[in-house]
């Protein structure tokens, strides 16, 4: 019953939902009931305390708000303010939308059990859905067969016994209606977290083993190369076997001039040649020249030692 004062007395109301419950996809209407004793100048509607305008989705005639295919998302309290030359008033109504079942996420808890060598899953459907009161619709579907039933639960264990893949399927229905879109989930294998244990664990060990064999082949060759190297650099300069004397013994021998100082500066480069000792040694005397040839001889036995040991490594540094 409205009471008649100065400012406007308001009522409002949903049309055909005396519950003010309506259904999704429904056109509604919401009324505005003023009593005034005055002429009313201004009549706003707000939404969650924001104003209303109109929309291709809410129109605004008169003391009326109307709301075209009506969603879930247009739940909420809705005012509705009226003034007249004493003042304003407003009332408030909260509109409930009723809607089908709606996939929100399947959730997961599996689970391993060595004891009979069986992959387990609790699936969990967790469906959006006013009113709540949802009766559940499961299917498992295989290679093999299909399988579909109904409760009241809204959670599934799922027992894999030897499928490779299992799809899961689940649904609902409530007072507006059934569900439009199943949740689903496939199994292939991920719960038994064992089997990719070992897996990863094999294949790491044979790349590690792979590449341990690569190093020792490589090192092995490389070995035999810096051997080889060193062989092939003795056979050039004559150290191999006694060369070095036996080149020696065979100049001395080829030659009836000078004894061995001139054959072994044969063996030597240019700055230690024959014309290079005897522009240092230029003595007459008889006595005085044969020491110093002999002093020259000692020298050229050390250049000659110097030069064995210098060409191997001259050689190994070309090679590179």
């Amino acid at each position: 019953m409205l009471l008649f004062t100065d400012k406007p007395e308001i009522l409002v109301s949903i049309q055909n939902a005396p519950s003010n419950s309506v259904a999704e996809g429904k056109d509604t209407t919401l009324s505005c009931n003023i009593r005034s004793n005055s002429q009313i100048s201004k009549v706003d509607w707000t939404f969650e305390n924001h104003k209303v305008s109109n929309s291709s989705h809410v129109r605004i005639k008169d003391n009326f708000l109307i709301i075209r295919d009506i969603k879930k998302k247009d739940a909420g309290n809705y005012s509705c303010e009226a003034r007249n030359s004493e003042g304003s008033s407003s009332a408030m109504i909260q509109l409930d939308v009723e809607y089908a079942p709606v996939c929100q996420s399947i959730e997961i808890s599996a689970k391993h059990s060595d004891e009979h060598n069986k992959d387990s899953a609790n699936v969990t459907c967790n469906l959006s859905a006013n009113p709540r009161n949802v009766t559940f619709y499961w299917m498992t579907r295989n290679s093999s067969s299909n399988h579909t039933w109904s409760t009241d639960r809204d959670s599934y264990t799922l027992v894999k016994l030897n499928e490779s893949v299992v799809e899961l399927f689940c649904w609902g229905r409530n007072e507006v209606g059934l569900q439009n879109s199943a949740c689903s989930w496939t199994y292939e294998g991920q719960m038994n977290s064992y089997d990719g244990i070992d897996v990863i664990f094999i294949v790491s060990f044979v790349a590690i083993l792979c590449f341990v064999l690569f190093l020792i082949s490589c090192r092995k060759i490389y070995q035999r190369k810096q051997k080889d190297t060193v062989v092939e650099s003795k056979e050039v300069i004559g150290l191999k076997d006694g060369g070095c004397s036996q080149m020696l013994n065979n100049c001395v021998k080829s030659t009836n001039t000078l004894p061995e100082s001139e054959c072994l500066t044969s063996l030597l480069p240019s700055e230690h040649s024959k014309e290079a000792i005897k522009t240092r040694y230029v003595s007459t005397n008889p006595k005085e020249m044969k020491f110093e040839m002999r002093e020259a001889n000692v020298e050229t036995r050390l250049l000659l030692q110097r030069e064995k040991n210098d060409m191997p490594r001259r050689i190994r540094s070309s090679q590179f």
